[in-house]
């Protein structure tokens, strides 16, 4: 192979992978439209759910939300992209913190007001909590409605204690029947 050719092949290279570039440009500008739109119709959703707020922030939307954060990122980056798994998890952190919490209080609150309630609390080990060894044990307490009530639902609540004042205030304001396992 001579030197033109292969300078003619390299150009040819050079103009594909800028056709190549382009199409991806393109695919994430029409990405962005859609993910906008996306971002719009959750603050509106948001807005009803829960009235007007002075803030609202809504992280950036993640595709292919199901596959683990390092394919994410490859799958970002190879779109041009450089999304860190990190900021994903991050976001992902803080829409179950902004927008679940309300719905987990609230399922707090109607088990609260049921007549009877299951509750019992079990050990778990979290290998990485401030304060203790790893080999130390920590409790999720679940709370249940009873099977005569309305409303049918379970509650987790994690704690790094056992301690008798968690039950308390899991169960403050509670004025029905109570089965505990033993």
């Amino acid at each position: 192979m001579t030197g033109q050719e292969e300078l003619l092949m390299l150009r040819a290279l050079v103009e594909k992978q800028k056709e190549e570039l382009a199409a991806k440009d393109e695919i994430i500008a029409r990405q962005n439209i859609r993910i906008e739109n996306m971002v719009q119709a959750l603050l509106q959703a948001r807005k009803k759910l829960f009235g007007e707020q002075q803030k609202i922030t809504v992280p950036s939307h993640t595709r292919k939300a199901r596959q683990p954060g390092f394919r994410q990122e490859k799958d970002w980056y190879r779109l041009g992209l450089i999304l860190s798994r990190s900021n994903m998890a991050n976001w992902t952190n803080r829409c179950s913190e902004e927008w679940l919490t309300p719905i987990y209080e609230r399922i707090h609150a109607e088990l609260r007001a049921c007549e009877v309630l299951h509750m019992d609390e079990t050990w778990i080990q979290c290998n990485r909590e401030d304060g203790k060894k790893a080999s130390s044990d920590s409790y999720m307490w679940v709370i249940r409605s009873g099977a005569c009530e309305h409303i049918q639902a379970v509650f987790f609540h994690y704690s790094p204690s056992r301690k008798r004042e968690i039950a308390g205030q899991l169960l403050s304001g509670f004025q029905g029947y109570c089965v505990f396992w033993l």
